[in-house]
C-alpha cells in the first residue's frame, strides 16, 4: 500500500485543457482591459510570421528596418513572391535584422513548407488542433518554441505576462482574469 501511495503522489496531476467558451472569455477580458495592443505592428498574419523569424535574437527596432524593406520592395503581399527571391537577395534586404544569412535560409525554409505543402495559403497551415500545428511549426527549420508560440499566440498575452503573471510580485488580485482564477485570485488552497 505505501509503494503505490508513493508512486502516485510522485505522478504529475493531470492538467485539463481550457474550454474554447473559457478561451473565448480569457481573450474578452483581456482585450477590455488592455484594448488592442498594436503590439506587433502587422498588416497581415503572413507578416507577423515574418516578423516572428526576423525578431530571433535581435530588438524589434532593428526588424522593423528589415521588414520596411520587404515592403518597399513589395515582397510581403505575397508568400509567394518572398519564396521566389533568391537567398541572397533576401538576406540583403533583411540585413538590419542581424544574422541575415542565417534568417534568410530559416525565412526560406518556413517559405518552402507554406508555398510547397500549403499553397502558400496560412489558413491551411494553421488548420487544426493548436498542437499538431505547433509541431508542424516546430518541424521547419530554425523555428523553435518561442517562434512557433509567437505566430500562434501573438501578443495578447504578452502584455498580460507584462503586467500581471510576473515572477516577483505577480499582480494576482489586480488581473484582468482574476475571475477564472482558482480562489479568485486569492492566495491559499488551491
Amino acid at each position: 500500500m505505501l509503494k503505490i501511495s508513493a508512486i502516485e503522489s510522485k505522478r504529475k496531476p493531470r492538467v485539463s485543457r481550457p474550454r474554447p467558451a473559457t478561451l473565448r472569455r480569457v481573450y474578452q477580458l483581456l482585450l477590455g482591459n488592455f484594448g488592442h495592443q498594436h503590439w506587433w505592428p502587422a498588416e497581415t498574419p503572413f507578416e507577423v510570421c515574418v516578423g516572428a523569424i526576423l525578431t530571433q535574437n535581435t530588438n524589434w527596432g532593428n526588424v522593423r528596418r528589415a521588414i520596411a524593406n520587404l515592403k518597399a520592395a513589395r515582397l510581403l503581399c505575397e508568400p509567394r513572391r518572398l519564396f521566389a527571391l533568391p537567398e541572397s537577395e533576401l538576406a540583403q534586404l533583411i540585413k538590419p535584422a542581424g544574422y541575415f544569412n542565417v534568417k534568410a535560409r530559416r525565412l526560406r525554409a518556413f517559405l518552402r513548407v507554406l508555398v510547397e505543402e500549403f499553397d502558400g495559403n496560412l489558413q491551411r497551415l494553421f488548420a487544426g488542433e493548436t498542437s499538431v500545428v505547433r509541431e508542424r511549426l516546430l518541424a521547419i527549420h530554425g523555428i523553435g518554441p518561442e517562434t512557433a508560440d509567437s505566430m500562434l499566440l501573438y501578443a495578447q498575452l504578452v502584455a498580460l505576462g507584462n503586467n500581471f503573471c510576473r515572477s516577483q510580485r505577480p499582480r494576482c488580485e489586480v488581473c484582468p482574469l482574476k475571475p477564472l482564477l482558482p480562489n479568485n485570485g486569492l492566495p491559499g488552497d488551491q
